[in-house]
């Protein structure tokens, strides 16, 4: 059955104020509800309004348990229940509609306000230049289909029965972008690794342990700035000081998970492609440096080099 709203509802203008409302929590007893007092769905109370003295605000437009509250300007009029167990009054971007609870509940007209169709006929039915607002007599003429007490019951509670698995499904759909981007990030990253365990880990061994009496001639795959320098540069001869590894877990979707060693970083004595000449010793220094402290170290990224070819001091590659 329809029933036409100002026949089952009272409806009135929200609390009208003059001036920006300001918190009063020591002297104030009425809260007084805004739109920031709004969850980002508009749909829910989700903090305490601001308090001003009961002085200031009309016996009648303080709100009772029940009463529906309907955005009246903007964009989104959606309608929220007022629950709360402390004295309030909304200001006048609301209207206050007080149903007959005989006839309707009120969290069936809230429901029934927020259906798609109901916003169509509420935004047709708006006036204004800058800011569109409801007018109050389209909201008096908004039919409402009024099934028994009883379905109304029913039809809520199904419906907060959907939100509830909505929202747990958006978790855990919120979860799952999570771990899939992780995943995929973690692929990106492993491209450039090199585990422990193949041949190509022991050929980068192998650059390491040469670097002690030859010199290596990095590629990048993109040019970076090095300490010391203030310009991009693609390729450095270098000595390599060290080369990082670290542990990685990589989990996969199936629960399993693999742990291997991979490198990481190389640290590296940099200098000229002019000067190639490196002192004796089992830990070589390019000159002009004389000790090792003096020498330019940095640390380059695995996933930033290309190649490493093995130079001798002329130059020549060591094959």
């Amino acid at each position: 059955m329809k029933k036409v709203l100002k026949d089952i509802a009272q409806i009135n203008s929200g609390y009208s104020n003059r001036e920006r409302i300001e918190n009063d929590p020591e002297n104030g007893s009425v809260h007084i509800i805004q739109l920031q007092n709004l969850d980002s769905s508009y749909t829910k109370i989700r903090n305490i309004p601001h308090k001003i003295k009961s002085s200031d605000v009309p016996p009648s437009q303080l709100l009772q348990k029940g009463d529906v509250l309907v955005i009246a300007k903007g964009n989104r009029n959606n309608a929220i229940v007022f629950k709360e167990n402390y004295s309030a009054a909304a200001v006048s971007l609301f209207f206050v509609i007080r149903p007959n609870f005989e006839l309707i509940s009120s969290d069936y007209l809230a429901w029934y306000i927020n259906q798609e169709a109901t916003q169509a006929i509420l935004h047709a039915g708006k006036a204004g230049t800058s800011v569109l607002s409801i007018n109050k007599s389209t909201l008096e003429g908004l039919e409402i289909k009024v099934p028994s007490v009883f379905t109304q019951n029913k039809l809520v509670n199904l419906y907060e029965m959907w939100q509830v698995e909505k929202s747990k499904t958006m978790e855990l759909m919120q979860e799952k972008d999570k771990f899939y981007n992780n995943m995929v990030l973690t692929e990106i990253e492993r491209e450039h690794e090199v585990p422990a365990f193949t041949d190509e880990y022991g050929q980068w061994v192998g650059y390491w342990h040469l670097s002690n009496y030859h010199i290596a001639h990095m590629k990048f795959r993109e040019s970076i700035i090095l300490k010391g320098s203030n310009k991009p540069e693609k390729d450095l001869y270098a000595i390599i000081s060290s080369m990082e590894t670290y542990h990685r877990t990589v989990k996969y979707s199936d629960g399993s998970s693999r742990g291997y060693n991979a490198v990481k970083a190389w640290k590296v004595f940099k200098f000229s492609k002019n000067n190639l000449d490196i002192s004796n010793g089992r830990t070589p220094v390019p000159t002009p440096y004389k000790n090792v402290e003096e020498a330019i170290i940095d640390t380059i990224p695995h996933s930033l080099i290309e190649s490493i070819t093995m130079v001798d001091r002329q130059g020549n590659i060591v094959r």
